[in-house]
């Protein structure tokens, strides 16, 4: 699960960054959280591996953002070295590199912002559909109010999650990476996952760290102006031109 190891040797650097730090990893836990939720509902009632449907979690990671914009801090902590460290970063580009991992188009813009994740799972046959369909549904979560003080707290739903690829693989049991594990008698396939996750603004900006929206705001406004610089029309060719050609 990316995220974990980043913290192991963390360096101070400075309060903005430590602060960007600790949101973009609040926001892989969000994630986490959910997709671990889904294997715990998928596998309700299993009292072992060999009844389970989801036999296990191989890894859950996010892909980097194409959008490549100097700021004062980089939205996907480049200055980390280590490629298990990588966290969420925003999707803030529709590019066509954006778009070949995304059939929505959608973007951190207006009332949302959006991540992409990756998960990565070996699942029963029979239990494919149900893991995506749980993955992609309502979940419930408690609120607390922002100071976390809140009594009694609050019960709401949210369903964020859009699977955008998908790609699924059968197992050779007797290759190395399987050989010790033991999966039961069911067949079981390797389901790997391209997933977009929204968060609605209303719903956490009174949180959202003003250091990440400044750098946020930097980029789009780059973005914006770099898209606004288009070439010039064609100069028009004359009758007489044509004929000289």
């Amino acid at each position: 699960m990316s995220g974990y190891k980043f913290w192991e040797e963390y360096e101070y650097i400075g309060w903005e960054p430590a602060i960007e730090d600790c949101w973009y990893s609040q926001l892989g836990y969000w994630i986490l959280d959910d997709v671990v939720d889904t294997i715990s509902v998928v596998n309700w009632g299993s009292k072992s591996v060999f009844t389970s449907k989801v036999k296990r979690l191989l890894s859950v990671n996010f892909p980097k953002s194409e959008t490549k914009v100097k700021s004062k801090y980089t939205l996907t902590s480049v200055r980390r070295k280590k490629k298990a460290d990588n966290r969420p970063s925003y999707i803030l580009s529709s590019s066509k590199k954006e778009l070949e991992k995304s059939c929505t188009g959608r973007i951190s813009k207006g009332d949302i912002d959006v991540v992409h994740f990756n998960v990565s799972v070996l699942v029963s046959t029979r239990a494919v559909l149900l893991f995506m369909r749980e993955l992609c549904s309502a979940k419930e979560h408690k609120f607390n109010g922002w100071d976390g003080e809140d009594n009694p707290p609050q019960i709401f739903k949210h369903n964020q999650i859009t699977i955008l690829q998908y790609k699924l693989a059968p197992i050779d049991r007797e290759d190395r990476m399987h050989k010790l594990y033991r999966y039961g008698d069911d067949a079981v396939a390797q389901l790997d996952l391209t997933c977009e996750y929204i968060f609605n603004k209303k719903g956490y900006d009174k949180i959202k760290p003003d250091a990440v929206k400044k750098v946020v705001e930097e980029v789009l406004k780059e973005l914006e102006k770099k898209k606004g610089v288009k070439k010039g029309p064609k100069p028009e060719v004359t009758e007489k031109e044509l004929l000289n050609i």
